[in-house]
Parts: structure tokens; C-alpha cells; sequence
């Protein structure tokens, strides 16, 4: 299994769910039976499967079900009344006091809507003494307003986990003509998948078939929306689930062409070419092996997790991260890291003769091997998303985009090793890395970038280490990406991209970190978190430019940035 097959078995094996099956929430006898019924997911529905009169009764009937659940239920969503109604605020405090998944928001129509429901949401976590932030958002867009606002919608808020297209509410609202083609809501569909993919979202869910006789019928629908880019579908009887998972789930024929494509591609890359033959004569470049990684990704779930944990257990395992030690190098521009015994073996011995020793760590969030937040750096007083910074930051914390909304990293990673490339053990001070550092560099390790990856750049900063004042390099500088290489790599959309250097930046002689210019273009343009003071002499050492990387931020709530311990798995 190569590394970069590896990276993807286990950045999908926890893929979005491909059925969504509905019970209203009045039904005591569906709510029964909704969980065992095969679904990948489970909709409880406190909207329109629910009577006027029955609102109340309902809640207190999921509430009911859902402490009732098995371990093994599938991941569960409640589906509140609109904004608009008078039962969403109740709906919401329902909804987080059973420890669902998530909650659906239906017609959707502004960024405003999300908000509203978002904080309602977090004052129930915390009234219930649930981490804040633990509940998703699912948006429904089903009218007019709700398409035009699309884009705004999925990016309004960090909880946002999928949009959901409401057909017949949709096609009655622009008067639409209901077609065996659906070609009178295709513009809208795709504006769904391109807003999901622009905001880093799953893929959009579709609404569900409302005739559950009609198999051909919902198998049409379902293959037309996976076609389209959409996750999933949602589903109103357990007879629709076996349609929708086939119609999401490629064939063995598809399989097997995505598969020898990219072997193909990759046997191109390792030959120093850009672009591969198929065997059935197609061309294979980096846009179309990603297509085709799609589609191969699309069946990891069904890798049992031992064999998973097997091939882990036989790859080298490269730890990225620097030393966390008082007196290490750091930005100047952050508070200091530092470590004592608060306590010592033997200060307080218990009966039987045990002892303990704990410590007091005073740290900011940007020292040491860290990530940083898209909340960290702001340009004209907006954050990344056209968020207003000033009441983003309020009762001490970031209330949106805070190291608690920076997701666990389990992706492909590849190392371009600028150093080595230019045969060197360390850059110069202050060079500034090009787009052609990168490409060539890129070109060396025999593969391509993804849409997804973790880029780290390697410029053999790390071998000062051990010198705190050289490592800072505030008087010589530090070696880093420049602003046109940062766009060359936004362009390739990674998840994320680190250097071996405090600020990832080249810093100019006697520059310091007043002007990070890459950091307002990858955290506020772009979306992309900037990992910083990485340990990439091992990776390089050992010759590897593809793995998988793993690595997850603290959950510090507000924080706009958080220790790291990135592990390399080739």
C-alpha cells in the first residue's frame, strides 16, 4: 500500500453518511424502529412530519428515544422548526439536551439565521455542561433567498457541516415546473456544490424522493445528485436505503478504473512526467487523478479497522514536532513558554508510601511546534469569511474560527524539500522561497498536490534549533515561503501547510514579525491553517516526500492557536 493510498484510507474512513432516514418525531412506533433500519444516519423531525398540535409531545418522544439508543446507533440529527416559527428556540434546547450529532435548520435563507441558531445551540451546551462546539449545523436550502445566499450560508459559521437541498419547497417557491429531468433545479443543485466545496463542507445532502413506490424514479434522482457532487441523500422509508447506497457507491467497473488510473498516474510522477496513459488510452493529470482519488476514497469504509491498524503498525513513524523545553526558541511576540514542579515526589507521601509529582505550564498558543487559527490574523478588521473581528473577540475568547474549530488532521502529506533541492543543509537567512522552488521541489518527490493535503516545506531551519537567538533570526532573518510561492500553494487547495521556522515566512534582516504578508493570504484569504516550528530533518534524512499525517490541535476553547504533535506515517 503506498503512502499516499494509506492517507486516504484513513482520512475517509469516517466518509459522510450516504442515507439519511427520517422519523417524525410524534411517531412512538417509527422512532423505534428508525435505528435499526440500516440507515447511515438518522433524522428525527420536529417540522413538517409533525402536527401543529403535537410540537411538544414530540420533543418529549425524541428525548425518550434517543436515551434509549445503542452504543451503535447511527450518527443522529434533529430537524428544528424554521427560524421564523415559534418552536425553534425549544426545539434547540431539545435537541442539545439529548447529545445528538447535530441539528437540520430548515429554509435557510441568511448567514443571520445561522448565527441565530448557533448561539442558541451554545448556550445549551453550556447550560448542559456539553463542550461548546460539539454540535454541527445542517442547513436547508428550499427557497429562492436560501440559493441566492448559498455561498454566505456555508460559510457563516465553523458548526456548518452540509447544506441540504429541498426540492418541493424549492420548485414551488420559483413556480418551477416539476420535471422527470429535474433539469428546473439543476442551477441551483450545482450552486449548492460548488458553495459546499468553496466552504470546505461536505458535499450538499438531497432532499428526499416523496414517492416510495416508485424505485426507478428515486434511483434517477440519487445517481443524478452523486453525479453532481452531493453526499448523500435523505431517505422517508427504510426501502429507499438499498437504492440510494448503489447510487452513491461506485461499481466495481468504476472501481477498478480509478484504481489502475492512479497507478498510472503515480507510476508517471515517479518517471519525472506530468501526465499519464490509461490503459484505456485516457489522459491522466493531476485534475483527473483527483477525480479518480475521489472514487477510489469513496470505498474505504468497508476496510475492516484491523487491517488498517496492521499496516500502520509496519510503517516508520516520524515525529514532527520540536521539543517543548523553558528556554526555547520563540517569537518574541508571544508569551513565554515555561515549565517547574508545582509538586514533587516526596513532598507528600500517603499511606502505604506513594507519592505524586505534577507540574504548572505557563504557555502562549504559538510556541513551540503549534498551528495557528484562522482567527490569528485579521486585515482590515475582518477575519477570514468577511468575519468582523472586533465582535468576534468578546468575553476574553474568539467566539468563532478558535483553535476549537481547527479539525483533527488525517490526511496525505507531502514534504517539498527546498533545502535539498537547492543542496544546501540550511537556506540562507531571509530567502525567500519561489513558485519554482516549490514546483521543482514538488517534481522531486515523485507525486502530485491534492485537493486536501498537508504541505510542509523543509528548509533546514531546524538545525538551529539549539541556538534560540539564530533561530529567532531577527538580525539576520529566516528563510521562508514568499507571498507568490503562498499563492502557488492556495491554488492546489491543501488543508493545510507547516514549515521548520517560527513565523513559515521569510522574515527579512531586522524585519521581526510586524508584516506577515503569506499569513493574511492563507489564514484570511484563504482558509488554510499555517503550522509552524516543525522538525523535518528525520523526513528528509530518510528520503520520504509522500505519507500520511496525523495530528490534532488542543480543544482550547477561543483560543487563535494551540500546541501540536504531528506524527509522519510512511
Amino acid at each position: 500500500m503506498s503512502s499516499s493510498k494509506l492517507a486516504r484510507d484513513l482520512s475517509t474512513v469516517s466518509r459522510p453518511p450516504r442515507t439519511y432516514l427520517f422519523a417524525p418525531g410524534s411517531s412512538d412506533k417509527l422512532l423505534a424502529r428508525v435505528f435499526g433500519a440500516g440507515a447511515e444516519a438518522v433524522v428525527l423531525d420536529l417540522e413538517d412530519g409533525v402536527a401543529e398540535l403535537q410540537k411538544d409531545v414530540a420533543r418529549l418522544r425524541v428525548a425518550d428515544a434517543v436515551r434509549a439508543l445503542p452504543v451503535e446507533a447511527p450518527p443522529t440529527f434533529v430537524r428544528i422548526n424554521a427560524v421564523s416559527s415559534s418552536h425553534w428556540a425549544r426545539d434547540v434546547e431539545a435537541s442539545v439536551a439529548c447529545r445528538l450529532h447535530g441539528v437540520r435548520i430548515p429554509k435557510v435563507e441568511s448567514a443571520d439565521q445561522v448565527h441565530k441558531v448557533a448561539e442558541a445551540v451554545a448556550a445549551a451546551e453550556e447550560r448542559e455542561g456539553i463542550v461548546v462546539g460539539t454540535m454541527t449545523l445542517d442547513c436547508t436550502i428550499e427557497t429562492a433567498l436560501g440559493v441566492a445566499a448559498c455561498e454566505e450560508i456555508a460559510r457563516s459559521h465553523p458548526r456548518v457541516r452540509a447544506l441540504v437541498f429541498g426540492a418541493a419547497d424549492l420548485a414551488n417557491d420559483i413556480r418551477a415546473r416539476v420535471s422527470e429531468t429535474g433539469v428546473e433545479l439543476l442551477y441551483a443543485r450545482s450552486r449548492l456544490v460548488i458553495a459546499s466545496r468553496v466552504a470546505r463542507i461536505v458535499g450538499p445532502v438531497d432532499g428526499a424522493y416523496p414517492n416510495v413506490r416508485d424505485v426507478e424514479g428515486l434511483g434517477v434522482a440519487a445517481r443524478h445528485a452523486a453525479a453532481l457532487g452531493f453526499s448523500g441523500k435523505s431517505a422517508i422509508h427504510p426501502s429507499q436505503l438499498e437504492v440510494i447506497e448503489r447510487a452513491f457507491t461506485p461499481d466495481d467497473q468504476e472501481m477498478d478504473s480509478a484504481v489502475r488510473a492512479l497507478q498510472a498516474y503515480e507510476e508517471a510522477l515517479g518517471a519525472g512526467r506530468g501526465v499519464a496513459v490509461a490503459p484505456d488510452g485516457a489522459m491522466i493529470d493531476a485534475a483527473t487523478a483527483a477525480a479518480a482519488a475521489a472514487i477510489a476514497d469513496s470505498d474505504v469504509a468497508e476496510m475492516p479497522l484491523s487491517d488498517l491498524l496492521s499496516t500502520l503498525r509496519a510503517r516508520t513513524w516520524y515525529d514532527l514536532a520540536q521539543p517543548f523545553e523553558n528556554g526555547m526558541p520563540q517569537s518574541p511576540s508571544h508569551v513565554r513558554f515555561h515549565m517547574a514542579l508545582s509538586r514533587r515526589h516526596g513532598d507528600t507521601v500517603r499511606e502505604g508510601g506513594g507519592s505524586a509529582a505534577s507540574e504548572v505550564i505557563v504557555t502562549g498558543g504559538h510556541v513551540g511546534t503549534h498551528v495557528d487559527a484562522l482567527s490569528h490574523v485579521s486585515q482590515a478588521g475582518m477575519l477570514h469569511g468577511g468575519r468582523d473581528a472586533a465582535s468576534t473577540q468578546t468575553g476574553g475568547r474568539m467566539r468563532e474560527l478558535g483553535a476549537d474549530s481547527i479539525p483533527p488532521f488525517i490526511a496525505r502529506g507531502v514534504l517539498l524539500d527546498v533545502a535539498r533541492l537547492r543542496r544546501v543543509d540550511v537556506l540562507a537567512p531571509g530567502y525567500a522561497i519561489t513558485p519554482d522552488d516549490l514546483e521543482r521541489a514538488l517534481a522531486g518527490t515523485g507525486t502530485g498536490l491534492l485537493p486536501g493535503d498537508v504541505v510542509l516545506v523543509r528548509t533546514g531551519w531546524a538545525r538551529h534549533w539549539g541556538d534560540p537567538v539564530a533561530f529567532v533570526g531577527h538580525e539576520l532573518g529566516v528563510p521562508g515561503v514568499s507571498v507568490e510561492a503562498a499563492r502557488w500553494l492556495a491554488e492546489r487547495a491543501p488543508v493545510a501547510t507547516g514549515s521548520d521556522t517560527i513565523a513559515y515566512e521569510s522574515i527579512s534582516a531586522g524585519q521581526g514579525h510586524a508584516f506577515l504578508p503569506v499569513h493574511r493570504e492563507l489564514l484570511v484569504e484563504r482558509g488554510i491553517y499555517i503550522i509552524e516550528t516543525l522538525q523535518l530533518e528525520d523526513l528528509s534524512a530518510a528520503g520520504v516526500g509522500e505519507f500520511l499525517f496525523v495530528a490534532a490541535p488542543l480543544r482550547l476553547l477561543g483560543a487563535t492557536g494551540s500546541p501540536i504533535r504531528p506524527i509522519a506515517i510512511a
